[in-house]
């Protein structure tokens, strides 16, 4: 009983760490961690060509790290950011998922689909992801442009 209540409390720091709600712009304190933006090694390609308002958009989430990476599920856990100006604004999901870890071992790649932002204009898609190391990760696609 003392191993499965240990595996669980692990399993909801995990998903706790993968799923934290930060900002992809954010630094500072997060269970002693901070968000160092993007790295070549792990990239969230968008497959979805032509975007539109109310589409499905494909991506692939790819971990060609050393690392294991955690995750929430793909499928809930991104955000988008929308360029107005020079900056990019967070886009908050108002989609509502039930929030698993999901590991991405070296290596290793995955293939989602998300709803299109529900606005037209000029988007990137953010995912973030922790590793066994305490390292966080924003991780963003190439901007794209979706259309009425």
């Amino acid at each position: 009983m003392k191993i499965r209540n240990t595996t669980l409390a692990l399993s909801l720091v995990a998903i706790t760490a993968a799923c934290g709600g930060y900002s992809s712009e954010r630094t500072g304190p997060g269970m002693g961690t901070s968000i160092i933006g993007s790295s070549d090694d792990v990239t969230l390609t968008i497959n979805t060509a032509n975007v539109r308002v109310g589409d499905q958009v494909a991506f692939t989430f790819a971990n060609n790290s050393d690392d294991t990476l955690t995750t929430g599920a793909l499928d809930c856990v991104n955000h988008y950011e929308r360029q107005e100006g020079d900056e990019w604004k967070r886009i908050e999901s108002l989609r509502a998922c039930i929030m698993l870890a999901q590991i991405h071992s070296p290596g290793s790649s995955s293939n989602h689909t998300t709803p299109a932002p529900e606005a037209p204009g000029r988007y990137r898609l953010v995912v973030e992801a922790g590793s066994a190391s305490g390292k966080r990760l924003a991780v963003k696609s190439a901007e794209f442009t979706v259309a009425e």
